[in-house]
Formats: structure tokens, C-alpha cells, sequence
């Protein structure tokens, strides 16, 4: 906007995510702006317009430089918060996609934390650690402290990591309570 004459006249955080720009701009800096306008804000603004008064162009100097910094910085806030809200949105949908199968389902990321857990999950996580949400996977499949012993048994997620292709395999398991469980692992890069 600074390129058309206009200058900030507010700016303001509403708290909701958005951010609140007033600008004062001569009538024919507005000319053809409305695309542009659509273009960068991703239709996600709205634009009023108040005619306040006649008057001329004005002059440029370092007030416009500010604007245009303002604006940069403005336009970047509004693409991080929506970038923030597609990946959220993202999020939620595959969350609601392995909530619909009916086994237990734990995403890993390569720093073993886990990424995302479905219910049947979650209710296996209940009976063997006694938390809903374990933050990593040594902590729901073994309940330990810290990364399970290679000698052990095989860590899924080092033969995914190393050999770069899927695996699946039958691991026999011992409840807090004795109780023995067959898990099926399916790891895949």
C-alpha cells in the first residue's frame, strides 16, 4: 500500500488471531486493489472502505518506508498463524483417520517420541503404564525409563531407520501384572 500513497493511520492485535490495519490512501491509490488485496491477504480479510476526506497524494518519505515494514511484518504474522491452523487442521483430521481403526495404532518419530496415538492405543497405554499418553515409545511398549536394549530384543523403529524399508514381525510381551500379550509390529519409513 505504501507504493499507492497510503498511510497507516492504526494497527491493532485483536487477540483472535487477526490484526487490525487502518490506512488512509487516496481514492485513486485504491485502483485496482482489490485483487491484490484478495491475492495477499488469501481472502482472509476484509476490507471497508470510509471516504473521510478530498485531498492530494502524499508526499513520500520515511513514514512510507515504516508502512511497507509494518506491512511485511503484518503479512508474515498472518502467514505463520495461517500456516499454524492448517497444519492443527491437519493434525485433527489424521487423528480422527487412526481413531477409526479398530487396533491399536502409535505414530513414532525418529526422535521416539510418539506423534500421534489412537483410542485403542490410548486404552492399551491405560493397563500397561497407567497414563493415557506416554511421550515415548520405550515408555509404552516397555515401560522404561530410556531407550530399550538392543541385545533385548529388535527396536522396530533402528531396523526402519537403518535399512530404510518395512518391517513387521510378532513381539511377545509381559504385562505389569504377568499377563502376556502378542503385539504385532508394522514399522515403516
Amino acid at each position: 500500500l505504501a507504493r499507492r500513497k497510503a498511510e497507516v493511520a492504526n494497527m491493532e492485535n485483536t487477540g483472535t488471531g487477526m490484526i487490525r490495519l487502518e490506512f488512509r490512501i487516496p481514492t485513486r491509490g485504491l485502483i485496482g486493489y482489490r485483487g491484490e488485496f484478495l491475492t495477499d491477504t488469501r481472502g482472509r480479510a476484509l476490507g471497508v472502505l470510509f471516504i473521510q476526506s478530498r485531498g492530494g497524494f502524499a508526499k513520500p518519505d520515511r513514514a512510507s518506508t515504516a508502512i511497507e515494514i509494518v506491512a511485511v511484518r503484518a503479512a508474515a504474522e498472518l502467514e505463520r498463524l495461517w500456516a499454524e491452523n492448517q497444519l492443527e487442521s491437519e493434525r485433527e483430521f489424521l487423528q480422527q483417520v487412526i481413531d477409526g481403526v479398530p487396533l491399536p495404532v502409535v505414530v513414532i518419530g525418529l526422535d521416539r517420541q510418539v506423534q500421534l496415538i489412537n483410542r485403542e492405543a490410548r486404552q492399551v497405554a491405560a493397563v500397561r503404564t497407567g497414563r493415557t499418553l506416554p511421550r515415548h515409545c520405550f515408555q509404552f511398549f516397555h515401560a522404561n525409563t530410556g531407550p530399550c536394549d538392543a541385545s533385548a530384543h529388535v527396536c522396530p523403529l533402528d531396523t526402519v531407520v537403518v535399512d530404510g524399508k518395512r518391517i513387521r514381525f510378532e513381539h511377545l510381551d509381559t504385562l505389569p501384572n504377568g499377563d502376556h500379550l502378542i503385539i504385532e509390529v508394522d514399522a515403516a519409513p
